[in-house]
C-alpha cells in the first residue's frame, strides 16, 4: 500500500515540483472561480428571460382580449387562448374579468369558475395598470397584466409559465463549465510542470556546483547565459570561489612566513647552549638594543654585559632557579643597556628543554621591550599620588570603598562630615563609617540601597550625613555615588560628598526675607495675602467669621521728614512691636508697607476685633518716641472688616479695609471705623474707586481735553507782549460731557495715578504750543503753567520725560513754567530740589502754587528757587472787606518782592479785587474777574480762525 509520505516527500525535496504545484493551484482555482461566475451569470440570464417571456405574453393577451372582454365574447376569446396554449413551455393561459370570473381558459372546463385563491384575491384588489409577476417558484412563474379600456381595469390577463425547461438549460450549463474546468486545470498542470522545469535547471547546476565545492574542488566555475537575478547569483558566485582560492594562497604563504618567523626572530629571540655556553641572539634581539647584525657576538657576557648592575643578581637567580627545575618557567622584568646608553626595560621570558633524564641542555627565550608599559605605569602611578594630594585638598567630601563595602580611602573633607578618620574607617563598613538618610533616619540610605539605585539609574541624591551616628549632628549633602567596576566582575563605590548644610540655611533664610519684613521683622504683604486667602477659603466651606484691620499710622511722615528715614525706621520697629504684642497668638499681625500694617484676626466676632483694634490703637497712642532731643506722638487710623462666605475675593476685603481706614482718617484719625457698604464715608470712597477706574480708561482711550486760564499782567502801562496761561486739565465722559478736575484729581492723587495724568498734560500742552508757535497768526506766548504733582515732582523718570519733550520742540527759554505746591516739595526736599535744578538748566520756570496755606512755608521759601509765588485764593477773594486777609496777601507780596520773585494773586474774582492788588504791587492775576478758563485751542486760535469753545 503506498503511504502518503512516500508521495509528499519529492515535493518537499523538489523545488520544481513544489513550483508547478503552485501554478496548477493557483490556474485550477482562478479557472474554477471563472467557470462558476459564468455558470451563474448564465442562470440569471435564463430566469430574466423566462421571466420576461412571461409578461411579455400577458401582455399580449390583455391587450388582445380588450374588444372581446368588452363585448363579452367569450368565443372569440376562446379563440385568442389557443395560441397561447400551444405554446412551448406554458403552463396556462386565461382572462377573468373584474369580479374573478374565468372568461376564457387553456383547459376549457375552467371556464365560468371564479377564482378565490390567494394570488387571485391579490390581484382583483390591486388597482395597479402595470403587468407584473404575481408567483415566481421553482417550477412556475405567474404573470398577470391589467385589460384596461378608458383609464379602467375590466379584466386581467394571466400567462403560466412552467420552469421545467429553464432548469434543465441551467444543470446543462453547470455540467459544462464543470468539464471545461477539469479540463483547463489538466492542461494547466502540464504547462506548469514545463515551466518550473525550465525555471529550476538553473538551480540543479547550482546544486551539482555546491557538492563539487564541498568535496574541495575550488577550481570549478559555472556557466552563465541568463541576464536575470539568478545570472547575478551565479556570476556572484563565480567570484566568491575565485576569491576563495586566492585567500586560500594567501593563507598559505603567510603560515610558511610566520613558521620563518618563529624559527628567525620573534620578538628578540634567545637560544642558550648549556653544553657550549654559546647564545643564538635574532636580528630583531640587536635591533631593539641598537645594534647591528654583526655588532654582537655569541658569548653569554653579550647579555650579562648589558643588563643593569642593579637587576644582574636577581635576574641570574631566577635563571638558575628555572634551570634546577624550582620553577616552571623563568619570568623576570630587568633593565638593559640601549647602545645609545638609555635603559630599556625588558619583559625576560625563557623555557629550558630537558633530555630524557630531565637534564637542561638548552635554554630558549624572547625579550619583550616594555618601557613604554614601564613608563605608563610610573606615569600612572604619580598620576595616582598626585590624585591623592587633590583628593585630600578637596572641599568636597570623598569616600571609596571595595566590593565587599568596606571603605579604601577617605579624604579630610570626608573626614570632618564623617567625624572619622582615615586611620579609624580603614577596612569599616560603609554604613558604619557614613550613615546617610534621605528623611528622618527611619529608612537609611545604607550600600545595599544605593547598589539598588544605582542599578536603576539614579546616581545623586540629596542625604542627610550624621556625625559619628549623633542623630542631633548632622550636615545636608547632595551625594553623588558611582560605580567602580574591576577586571574581575566585583564593584566598589565611590562617593562624592558636598555640603550643602550653608546653602540650606540661605535657603531658609531667603524663604523667610520672601515672607518677612527685614525691618519689623513681621510677615509682609505676600505672606498676608496668602493668609487672608486661607481664612476667606475657610470662611467659604465652614461659614466662619474673621476680622481684618486695616491700619495707616498718623503723623509718621512728620517723624520721617523732620528726623530722616533713620528715626522712621526705628519708630516702625517699635511700632511692630506694640502691634504683636497686643494681640492674640494665632493673630497674624503684617506689614503692608510704608506706614501701613494690617492684622488677621482668624475666628474673632466684631466686637471682640473692635476691642483688639482698641487696645493697638491705645498701645500707639500712649507710646512716646524719643530720638536725640525731641519727643514724638503719633496715633493709628484703624479700618476694619469682617470677613466672611458674602466676600468674593482677598483683594475685594483688602480694597474695602482700605476704604475704612481711609474713612477714619477722614473722621478726624486716631480711629477706628467698621467698614459698611451703606455707610456716608463707604460710600464716598467707593465712588472715588470708581472714578480711579474711570481715570484709567479715559487715559486708555485718549479722553481728556486741556483749558487754560489766562493770567493779566497788573502793572500800568502794561508792558507785557503775549499770553499769560495756566494750562488746565479737564475729563471727558462716554456721553462727551466735561468732568472738572475737582471730581477726579483726588482720586488720582489717592490711586497714583497723577504720574500718568501729569506726563499726558505734558505732552499734549508741548505739542499744542509748538503747534502755535509755527502757525501764522497765532497769538505770541510768554508764559504757559503746568502743574506737576508730588509724586511727579519726585519721579527721576519725569526729568528724563521732560528734557525730552523740550528737546524736540525747542522752546524759547522762560516759556514752560512748572506751578508746584509747597505740600509737595517738602515732602521729599531733596528730590524736589533736584528736579528743580534740571529742568531750570533746560529753561524752565517754576512757580509757587497755592502758597501761604501752609504752616511753614516762609521758612522753606528760601531754600527753594521758584520764580514765582502764587498767593493763595483763600487770602485774596475777601481782601475788599477782611484787613487781615489784605494783610496776609501784602506779607506775602513784600517777602516775594524782597527774594526777587513775581508774585501771582488767585481768586480774582471782580474789579474792586484787582484795582486792590495793582494798589499793593502785585504783578500778575488771576481768577473769574480776569477770564474763567477756557479750551486751550481757543486761545490759541490764529485771528479769524477761533474753533467753538466746548462747554
Amino acid at each position: 500500500m503506498i503511504r502518503l509520505s512516500s508521495l509528499v516527500r519529492p515535493l518537499r525535496a523538489s523545488l520544481r515540483y513544489r513550483l508547478a504545484l503552485s501554478i496548477a493551484l493557483v490556474h485550477a482555482v482562478m479557472m474554477a472561480i471563472f467557470v462558476f461566475d459564468l455558470t451563474d451569470q448564465e442562470r440569471d440570464l435564463l430566469i430574466k428571460q423566462t421571466q420576461q417571456k412571461a409578461i411579455t405574453s400577458a401582455m399580449l393577451l390583455s391587450r388582445s382580449s380588450q374588444e372581446w372582454v368588452l363585448s363579452r365574447d367569450l368565443a372569440g376569446l376562446g379563440e385568442l387562448i389557443k395560441p397561447f396554449d400551444e405554446t412551448e413551455g406554458i403552463e396556462f393561459a386565461l382572462v377573468m374579468d373584474r369580479e374573478g370570473r374565468v372568461l376564457a381558459h387553456s383547459q376549457p372546463d375552467r371556464i365560468g369558475l371564479y377564482l378565490n385563491d390567494s394570488i387571485s384575491r391579490t390581484i382583483i384588489a390591486d388597482t395597479s395598470t402595470v403587468p407584473r409577476l404575481v408567483q415566481d417558484t421553482p417550477t412556475l412563474i405567474d404573470a398577470v397584466a391589467p385589460i384596461v379600456r378608458g383609464g379602467t381595469i375590466m379584466g386581467w390577463g394571466r400567462i403560466g409559465v412552467n420552469q421545467s425547461g429553464t432548469t434543465a438549460a441551467m444543470n446543462q450549463a453547470a455540467r459544462h463549465g464543470l468539464l471545461y474546468t477539469l479540463a483547463a486545470i489538466l492542461l494547466g498542470t502540464l504547462l506548469a510542470l514545463m515551466i518550473a522545469s525550465d525555471l529550476t535547471r538553473d538551480f540543479r547546476r547550482v546544486q551539482q556546483l555546491f557538492a563539487r565545492i564541498g568535496e574541495g574542488a575550488l577550481d570549478q566555475r559555472i556557466a552563465v547565459h541568463r541576464g536575470d537575478e539568478l545570472g547575478s547569483l551565479m556570476l556572484g558566485l563565480n567570484g566568491m570561489l575565485e576569491r576563495l582560492q586566492d585567500d586560500e594562497r594567501l593563507l598559505k604563504e603567510t603560515r610558511e612566513r610566520l613558521e620563518l618567523a618563529m624559527h628567525g626572530s620573534n620578538d628578540g629571540l634567545w637560544d642558550w647552549n648549556l653544553k657550549t655556553n654559546q647564545v643564538y641572539f635574532s636580528r630583531r634581539w640587536k635591533a631593539m638594543l641598537g645594534y647591528g647584525d654583526e655588532e654582537v657576538g655569541t658569548d653569554l657576557e653579550e647579555w650579562s654585559s648589558r643588563v643593569h648592575p642593579d637587576d644582574i643578581a636577581t635576574t641570574s637567580a631566577g635563571v638558575q632557579a628555572h634551570i634546577r627545575g624550582e620553577t616552571p618557567a623563568y619570568e623576570n622584568i630587568h633593565r638593559m643597556r640601549h647602545k645609545d646608553g638609555r635603559w630599556l626595560w625588558i619583559l625576560d621570558r625563557g623555557l629550558a628543554i630537558r633530555d630524557a633524564q630531565g637534564e637542561p641542555y638548552r635554554m630558549v627565550g624572547t625579550h619583550t621591550d616594555i618601557t613604554r608599559r614601564i613608563e605608563l605605569e610610573h606615569s600612572l602611578s604619580e598620576q595616582k599620588e598626585r590624585l591623592g594630594i587633590v583628593l585630600k585638598s578637596m572641599a568636597d567630601g570623598v569616600i571609596v570603598t571595595n566590593s565587599a563595602g568596606k571603605v579604601e580611602f577617605i579624604n579630610p573633607a570626608a573626614e570632618a562630615l564623617t567625624g572619622w578618620t582615615l586611620a579609624e574607617a580603614m577596612d569599616q563598613p560603609l554604613d558604619r563609617v557614613a550613615q546617610f538618610s534621605t528623611d528622618d533616619m527611619k529608612h537609611p540610605l545604607n550600600a545595599d540601597r544605593l547598589h539598588a539605585q544605582i542599578h536603576d539609574g539614579l546616581h545623586e541624591f540629596a542625604a542627610r550625613l550624621l556625625h559619628r551616628g549623633d542623630i542631633k549632628s548632622h550636615a545636608e549633602i547632595e551625594l553623588n555615588v558611582s560605580l567602580i567596576q574591576a577586571e574581575s566582575g566585583e564593584d566598589g563605590l565611590v562617593l562624592i560628598l558636598h555640603d550643602v548644610s550653608k546653602t540650606h540655611r540661605m535657603l531658609e533664610q531667603m524663604s523667610w526675607q520672601a515672607t518677612h519684613d527685614p525691618l519689623t521683622r513681621l510677615p509682609n504683604r505676600l505672606a498676608f495675602g496668602d493668609r487672608l486667602k486661607t481664612l476667606l477659603d475657610g470662611a467659604r466651606l465652614g461659614h466662619e467669621r474673621h476680622v481684618l484691620l486695616y491700619m495707616d499710622l498718623d503723623q509718621f511722615k512728620l517723624v520721617n521728614d523732620t528726623c530722616g528715614h533713620h528715626a522712621g525706621d526705628e519708630l516702625l520697629t517699635h511700632i511692630g512691636h506694640i502691634l504683636r504684642s497686643s494681640v492674640r497668638r494665632d493673630d497674624m499681625i503684617a506689614r503692608l508697607g510704608g506706614d501701613e500694617f494690617a492684622g488677621l484676626l482668624p475666628h474673632c466676632s466684631l466686637d471682640a476685633a473692635e476691642w483688639i483694634a482698641n487696645k493697638l490703637r491705645e498701645g500707639i497712642q500712649n507710646f512716646s518716641f524719643h530720638w536725640q532731643d525731641r519727643v514724638f506722638n503719633v496715633g493709628v487710623s484703624i479700618g476694619i472688616v469682617s470677613i466672611g462666605p458674602e466676600w468674593d475675593s482677598a483683594e475685594d476685603i483688602l480694597r474695602a479695609a482700605d476704604i475704612a481706614c481711609y474713612a477714619a482718617k477722614e473722621e478726624g484719625r486716631n480711629r477706628l471705623h467698621v467698614y459698611k457698604l451703606a455707610d456716608e464715608a463707604t460710600s464716598r470712597r467707593v465712588e472715588q474707586l470708581g472714578m480711579a477706574a474711570q481715570i484709567q480708561l479715559a487715559l486708555r482711550e485718549d479722553r481728556f481735553v486741556l483749558y487754560a486760564q489766562p493770567i493779566k499782567h497788573l502793572p500800568l502801562p502794561v508792558s507785557d507782549d503775549g499770553l499769560h496761561l495756566e494750562v488746565l486739565v479737564r475729563m471727558l465722559g462716554r456721553e462727551g460731557k466735561i468732568i472738572a478736575p475737582g471730581l477726579f484729581i483726588g482720586a488720582a492723587e489717592r490711586y497714583n495715578h497723577m504720574q500718568a495724568l501729569d506726563r499726558w498734560v505734558i505732552s499734549a500742552t508741548l505739542a499744542r504750543i509748538h503747534l502755535a508757535l509755527t502757525t501764522p497768526g497765532s497769538p505770541p506766548l510768554r508764559h504757559v503753567g503746568i502743574n506737576l504733582s508730588g509724586n511727579s515732582l519726585t519721579d527721576e523718570g519725569m526729568m528724563s520725560f521732560v528734557e525730552e519733550a523740550i528737546r524736540r520742540y525747542q522752546f524759547p527759554a522762560g516759556l514752560i513754567c512748572f506751578e508746584i505746591t509747597e505740600t509737595a516739595v517738602i515732602s521729599n526736599m531733596h528730590k524736589a530740589l533736584a528736579f528743580i535744578d534740571r529742568m531750570k538748566a533746560s529753561g524752565c520756570t517754576f512757580a509757587l502754587d497755592d502758597f501761604g496755606s501752609g504752616l511753614s512755608s516762609f521758612a522753606y521759601l528760601k531754600a527753594l528757587p521758584v520764580d514765582y509765588l502764587k498767593i493763595d485764593g483763600v487770602f485774596v477773594r475777601d481782601i475788599e472787606s477782611d484787613s487781615r486777609d489784605r494783610a496776609f496777601v501784602q506779607a506775602i507780596h513784600q517777602v516775594g518782592r524782597t527774594l526777587g520773585l513775581k508774585t501771582v494773586a488767585e481768586f480774582v474774582e471782580n474789579a474792586a479785587i484787582e484795582r486792590i492788588l495793582r494798589e499793593m504791587g502785585v504783578d500778575y492775576a488771576q481768577g473769574y474777574g480776569i477770564s474763567p478758563p477756557r479750551p486751550l485751542d481757543d486761545l490759541l486760535a490764529p485771528a479769524g480762525n477761533t474753533p467753538a469753545t466746548r462747554l
